[in-house]
């Protein structure tokens, strides 16, 4: 019996042995497989940073881009600003001239209304004055006419008286 609890031991012992070295098997196996996980859930953490860091860097072009494209829309909107106020001051010069030739026109057209107003008045002085003249020769015609009529009155008279 001693032999045979000997050998039951012994088997025993092998099975434990055999199953302590399934266990640890298992554990290197599992720990194996954990580290492996970890290899992977780290590489993944990684590559997920490096997809983000792309991301983060093509959004920060496409922003750059963007901002781009934004300040030449800035610029083309002062660009036509200014030539807008440039048209708005062209067309008010303009206008402004046009009103400065107009008072000029004004001018010389008041100044044309005076000159022939005094012409006017002038050739008004002198008819008025050549008729004047023309009464005064008239009467005095007149008078000469009075005078030898009435002299020849004068002398038919002193020639009745005579005879």
């Amino acid at each position: 019996a001693d032999g045979s609890a000997s050998d039951y031991d012994e088997q025993r012992i092998l099975d434990l042995t055999a199953a302590g070295g399934k266990t640890i098997a298992n554990r290197e196996a599992m720990k194996a497989n954990y580290e492996q996980a970890k290899k992977i859930q780290d590489l993944t953490a990684e590559g997920a940073a490096r997809i983000a860091t792309r991301e983060e860097l093509a959004d920060k072009q496409k922003v750059y881009k963007l901002a781009q494209e934004g300040a030449g829309m800035v610029a083309n909107r002062m660009a036509m600003k200014a030539k807008y106020e440039q048209a708005n001051k062209i067309q008010a010069l303009r206008e402004g001239g046009k009103a400065t030739i107009r008072r000029r026109e004004e001018v010389a057209a008041s100044d044309k209304i005076y000159k022939l107003r005094v012409e006017g008045e002038a050739r008004l002085a002198k008819r008025q004055e050549m008729a004047k003249e023309r009464e005064a020769y008239f009467e005095r015609e007149r008078i000469a006419a009075l005078r030898s009529e009435g002299e020849a009155r004068i002398q038919r008279l002193a020639q009745l008286a005579v005879e």
